[in-house]
């Protein structure tokens, strides 16, 4: 009886209910013969076991009939797992508790360039080079080796270089390490899973190369440009010469901010982690910026309370001192980055395509008007985990409004002969968005000029 469960349960859930139905039916004609051999109470010859066939009976029944146990292959599960290991085209090592190779699939034979029987109780580091980190120490395990800053996750992630042999170049493999466990959840080992990135990571380097030497040039050439600019409109009195000259001049900026704004979305495309980010401090410091920069009104409300012309608070915004009791109320656990980006980008988009013909100021000059609220979603209105909060942030010009064509190669996430963006401002903030979690929104305003809208989420956690 004991081999039968041990058998049923090494399938894990598949014959759990069963397993437990065989488990208990030897119980009740056990304790009756137990008690008949021992001979207690008053009536020693009572013998009880043919009634308590009577319940063994029928927990067998419904083991192997009602349950349908024989309609189902316990074979194939295990097969599935063979086969699933063996036809895998990434290479897969399976390793013990003390990080010896117990199995590898054909795929692993021809990479690490070592048939099954050879690899088998050897360590990784005997056909890796460098030799792949396996952390959890401090849990039980017997090597006794340092913790990697994953394995709280329970694994890791690296690339390793492998010679492909017959002269070939060597191949790049992200190895992914993970705890291998048995049905019951209990530690047995480890998977080495090797993903052949060659390709990826030679793209990634020719897009850095490519990206890195068209900024420089762009940036050199842009200022060369911008710098004759300047000195023919000082020198010419023609006027329309001047106006020419001044065209250069303005391209020739805008050259260089795009070459700034690629060097942002090569920023954007790392791996970089989250940190904490007050969004209120963030989204103030970018409007100062773009005061500095730009003879605009750029008006500042946070919560509703605006701030003054000059960039400093009417309100508690920007004097408040560190440790307000309300300065946790506007951080989030973000890549700063790629948030900063977007706010930004959202402002200089509506700064940078204004026309000079707005409604809001007298001389038709560039208007935005920036706010920034906390807005909670479910519950009551408390802290009740990530999701049910987000910052909102809305960025509202009169400017000439952002062609329909740009907005929809945005959205569709691609760019055709026929529909293309003037330049990298709303890729700029699409992908940001994207690295933060945060949702954007285009909207027309009335009686001209764009509202973008910002959803950012609150993520706890700090």
């Amino acid at each position: 009886m004991f081999l039968l469960v041990d058998t049923l349960l090494s399938y894990g859930p598949l014959y759990r209910r069963e397993s437990a139905a065989v488990a208990l039916s030897s119980l009740p004609p056990g304790f009756a013969l137990v008690a008949w051999a021992l001979a207690p109470g008053p009536v020693p010859p009572l013998q009880l076991a043919p009634v308590m066939f009577v319940p063994h009976l029928l927990l067998d029944a419904y083991a192997f009939d009602r349950a349908e146990m024989f309609d189902r292959n316990p074979t194939t599960s295990r097969a599935a797992e063979r086969t699933a290991i063996d036809d895998l085209r990434d290479p897969i090592v399976a390793l013990a508790l003390d990080r010896r190779i117990v199995r590898i699939n054909p795929a692993a034979e021809t990479v690490l360039g070592v048939d099954a029987p050879t690899a088998r109780d050897r360590p990784p580091a005997n056909f890796l080079d460098p030799p792949v980190h396996i952390g959890d120490a401090g849990k039980g395990e017997p090597d006794g080796g340092e913790s990697g800053p994953d394995d709280e996750a329970g694994g890791s992630r690296e690339t390793v270089e492998i010679d492909a042999g017959d002269g070939a170049r060597s191949r790049t493999y992200a190895v992914s390490v993970s705890r291998l466990t048995d049905p019951n959840g209990t530690h047995v080992g480890y998977t080495l899973v090797l993903s052949d990135v060659t390709d990826r990571e030679r793209r990634r380097q020719q897009l850095e190369v490519l990206n890195r030497i068209l900024r420089h040039n762009l940036r050199n050439d842009a200022g060369v440009v911008r710098g004759y600019g300047e000195i023919l409109r000082d020198r010419v009195d023609d006027s329309e010469l001047v106006q020419m000259a001044d065209a250069v001049e303005r391209r020739a900026g805008a050259l260089a901010a795009l070459g700034e704004k690629a060097g942002t979305v090569e920023r954007l495309l790392e791996d970089r982690d989250p940190e904490p980010t007050d969004v209120r401090d963030l989204v103030t410091s970018a409007v100062a910026d773009a005061r500095g920069r730009d003879d605009a009104a750029i008006e500042l409300a946070v919560d509703g309370e605006p701030t003054t012309a000059d960039g400093g608070a009417a309100t508690s915004v920007g004097e408040r001192t560190t440790g307000d009791a309300d300065d946790d109320e506007w951080v989030t656990r973000v890549r700063l980055d790629a948030l900063r980006a977007v706010v930004e980008n959202t402002v200089e988009n509506a700064l940078d395509h204004h026309d000079g013909q707005g409604t809001e100021r007298d001389d038709g000059g560039a208007w935005v008007r920036v706010a920034l609220r906390r807005e909670e979603r479910g519950g009551d209105g408390g802290h009740e985990g990530e999701g049910d909060a987000r910052f909102v942030l809305a960025v509202a010009d009169d400017g000439p409004g952002i062609p329909e064509h740009e907005v929809e190669a945005v959205e569709s996430g691609r760019e055709t002969a026929l529909e293309h963006g003037s330049g990298l401002g709303l890729w700029v903030v699409a992908w940001g968005a994207a690295s933060v979690g945060a949702d954007v929104e285009y909207a027309d305003r009335e009686p001209r000029g764009t509202r973008v809208t910002v959803s950012v989420p609150v993520v706890d956690g700090l």
